[in-house]
């Protein structure tokens, strides 16, 4: 195994290189282990939605902040169906928001209660903010290594 990132998000991968553009990976935001390694990923529609996350409109609200973030993320108590992260079967089982302001991005989590992947740890309504400075550099660094690993060529890398 291998932790690709920073203190505050990485990127957990598998060394069991089988196919190109394929990697069986978890994220680790601020210690919360989403995903599984039970299954491989298809890392460019991966990329492209860790990339969207910084420039795509539907994921930014200038009214969120670290203090009242949570709030955005609920409506009477259930989880919002605005923005929405869809990213590889590997993480299928959660349920995954995010949303991001000039600073930050903000995180929710859930695993559901019909999980079809083992896990060690069980992961409920789970809130988290990483800024966006450490979300980048760990975006880069993940992006180098696959790049050096060859996994995936030409990868294009979103800089706010």
């Amino acid at each position: 195994m291998k932790i690709i990132g920073n203190s505050e998000i990485s990127f957990e991968v598998a060394n069991n290189f089988t196919e190109e553009k394929l990697l069986c990976l978890r994220m680790i935001i601020k210690g919360n282990v989403i995903g599984t390694l039970q299954s491989p990923t298809y890392l460019p529609s991966f990329i492209g939605a860790l990339n969207s996350i910084l420039v795509d409109d539907c994921y930014f609200n200038a009214h969120i902040d670290t203090t009242n973030y949570r709030n955005f993320f609920l409506v009477d108590g259930k989880v919002t169906n605005n923005y929405r992260l869809t990213l590889e079967e590997t993480f299928d089982d959660y349920e995954k928001r995010v949303i991001r302001n000039d600073n930050f991005i903000f995180f929710y989590f859930n695993l559901h209660d019909d999980y079809f992947f083992d896990y060690d740890i069980f992961l409920k309504n789970i809130f988290e903010f990483v800024s966006i400075g450490n979300y980048q550099d760990a975006l880069l660094k993940f992006n180098n290594y696959i790049e050096l690993n060859g996994l995936v060529k030409n990868l294009e890398y979103t800089s706010q």
